[in-house]
């Protein structure tokens, strides 16, 4: 017999071959195979970033993390020049208070400061106040230590300095733009960036209960310079008067303690809570105060807020004014029942 037909006698011998799935061992065998592909699949499964596109909003989270790890390293390189900002400013606001001085201009920007004196104010609106949103808080009366806070917005060509000063900022959206006008508050800056500038002067952001009281300079009126609407168009640029931009500071006149454009041009950036840290969600830490260039009027009053997402800050109506801090070594007497303000 050749090898052929020995082969098909066995096979005659045995019967018709059976299939795969009903040989002894097949299930088992499929069953570690199949496990072991998925696995191969799974760890050969490249990212999801790569293989679809992202969503804005991811997009804008990895702009803002890429932006906080920049600050975070400008900061470790300049701790030691932000540290001696911080302390000669500190110095100079107790050499003012102890003068009777009532501006000072920083080494870092050559931002001008005001001197705002301690004391007890009526913070927040009442209920019946016309214009008033929700989210205001109710009348108080708050105390707060002596502060220096800025006469004027921080501008564009102050902004500049700081970028020049510092490699690893980046400019604010349409800078150049911006540069065409080196007298108008700077915008598109969201909180992180103003509070970066505003360390590196030597200060901070203000707290809220600063703000209102360097804006209200012993009002209780609607705006300072009055309750009606005309009072706001003396003093302050909004939707009805701006022509849809911000305009140069100062051009307007100040309040009674020296303070410009405390109503519109642009909404500032304050913090909203007493040493809070930033979040990422911005809601406790980020406020904006005093409307803007494209705000309505109510939105303008003293006692307005927004509370503000950090990621949405780079917006052509946010900038910002330097403080300060408060001057050291100063306390404030409270009545019964009142609450200290955030910058205490």
């Amino acid at each position: 017999m050749s090898e052929d037909q020995v082969t098909e006698a066995a096979l005659d011998e045995r019967g018709p071959a059976r299939p795969l799935w009903d040989r002894p061992g097949f299930w088992a065998v499929a069953s570690v195979s199949t496990i072991v592909i998925l696995l191969m699949l799974r760890f050969l499964e490249p990212e999801r970033s790569v293989l679809e596109p992202q969503t804005e909003w991811e997009r804008e989270q990895e702009e803002w993390e890429r932006e906080q790890e920049r600050i975070l390293a400008g900061f470790e390189k300049f701790e030691e020049e932000i540290e001696r900002a911080h302390e000669r400013l500190q110095a100079d606001m107790a050499g003012a208070h102890r003068r009777g001085i009532d501006r000072l201009v920083t080494e870092n920007g050559g931002v001008e400061l005001v001197r705002i004196p301690g004391g007890s104010f009526l913070m927040g609106s009442p209920e019946e106040e016309e214009g008033r949103w929700s989210n205001e808080v109710s009348v108080r009366r708050v105390t707060v230590p002596e502060f220096f806070i800025g006469r004027h917005e921080v501008t564009v060509e102050q902004y500049g300095r700081f970028l020049a000063a510092n490699s690893w900022a980046s400019p604010p959206r349409l800078w150049e733009e911006q540069q065409a006008h080196p007298r108008r508050p700077v915008v598109f800056v969201d909180w992180q960036q103003a509070k970066a500038y505003c360390h590196w002067v030597g200060g901070r952001l203000p707290t809220e209960a600063e703000w209102e009281r360097a804006c209200r300079a012993g009002t209780t009126t609607r705006f300072w310079s009055g309750e009606a609407e005309s009072d706001l168009a003396r003093v302050g640029w909004y939707q009805e008067s701006s022509g849809g931009h911000p305009h140069d500071v100062g051009e307007l006149p100040a309040n009674a303690l020296g303070l410009h454009d405390v109503h519109g041009n642009v909404a500032e950036w304050c913090t909203a809570g007493e040493r809070l840290e930033p979040n990422r969600s911005g809601t406790k830490a980020s406020v904006l105060r005093g409307g803007s260039w494209n705000s309505v009027e109510r939105r303008c009053r003293s006692a307005s807020r927004v509370p503000a997402n950090m990621l949405a800050g780079q917006e052509p109506w946010f900038g910002f004014r330097a403080c300060g801090g408060t001057v050291p070594g100063l306390q404030v007497a409270r009545q019964d029942g009142e609450k200290a303000g955030e910058g205490e």
